[in-house]
């Protein structure tokens, strides 16, 4: 017989792409998504030296920072510095301490840079602490209002088990 098949019929390939297409229609926004949680990630790593020199200036003051300069850190918040954005925080543009307030001894707050992913970027993060029974909690919370509030499902699942 001289009827053998040689290759893929035409039918056979458009299933194939429409199969490709339709996996790629559902990994690239979950991939977005994994990407844009890493990224908020990388901000609550950078605030841990802030909340370890927060505790350690209550330790030895008996009172909460008021600025990035009570604790040694970058008076302005800008983590890219001067000479442009490093590697290690590009995704951060703003990180620093603000005075207590109604219901916080003190906060730590952090703003997504324009490098980050589109869903994140400029979208703001505080984490708060209160002074309780001998130890400093913390607990963290997105911004309310004029738009900077970042979709709790890019929070860590630390942040997301805490809400309300």
């Amino acid at each position: 017989m001289k009827g053998t098949q040689r290759g893929f019929t035409l039918i056979e390939l458009m299933i194939v792409v429409a199969i490709i297409g339709v996996l790629a229609s559902i990994a690239i926004p979950q991939y977005q998504n994994y990407t844009a949680r890493a990224q908020v990630s990388e901000a609550f790593n950078l605030a841990s030296a802030y909340k370890t020199a927060i505790s350690e200036y209550y330790s030895v003051r008996g009172q909460f920072p008021e600025s990035n300069e009570d604790i040694g850190m970058p008076a302005d918040g800008n983590r890219s510095g001067n000479s442009g954005q490093t590697s290690d925080d590009r995704y951060v543009g703003y990180i620093g301490v603000w005075p207590a307030g109604n219901d916080y001894a003190a906060r730590v707050v952090m703003e997504m840079s324009d490098n980050a992913n589109s869903a994140i970027a400029g979208k703001w993060v505080v984490m708060e602490s209160q002074f309780s029974e001998g130890a400093i909690q913390w607990s963290c919370r997105t911004t309310t209002g004029a738009g900077n509030a970042m979709d709790e499902k890019y929070l860590p699942g630390s942040c997301r088990d805490q809400r309300d």
